[in-house]
């Protein structure tokens, strides 16, 4: 459990930090080309609801499956930072163009 939450904040790091590059070596804004990116427009997001999903389930009491209070957490983070990427692609497809954008889901891959 302990190596999947480390994976999901490097991953979680390394996509704002490409996010960073992006625009800092670009002088503005442009449309991610990263692998990752080209099927999802938030895996930021998607990672930050799985470090909290998974801290649900490593910080379960004793006998239990879960943490509720995290599980809880998680749900909050999951649907807060769901509608920020419903905003997201709005702006992407104002800003790029929906034929730019294409097909691209928001947070889950293949799903949303």
């Amino acid at each position: 459990m302990v190596p999947a939450i480390l994976m999901a904040h490097v991953l979680q790091h390394s996509y704002h930090a490409y996010l960073y590059r992006l625009r800092a070596e670009n002088k503005g804004y442009q449309l991610p080309v990263h692998p990752v990116f080209s099927d999802l427009l938030c895996p930021h997001y998607s990672c930050e609801t799985v470090i909290y999903l998974l801290l649900a389930f490593l910080a379960a009491p004793e006998g239990k499956l879960v943490n509720w209070t995290l599980l809880c957490g998680a749900v909050f983070v999951a649907v807060n930072l769901g509608v920020t990427a419903v905003g997201t692609k709005e702006w992407y497809v104002e800003k790029f163009g929906r034929d730019q954008v294409g097909p691209r889901k928001r947070m889950v891959p293949g799903v949303w």
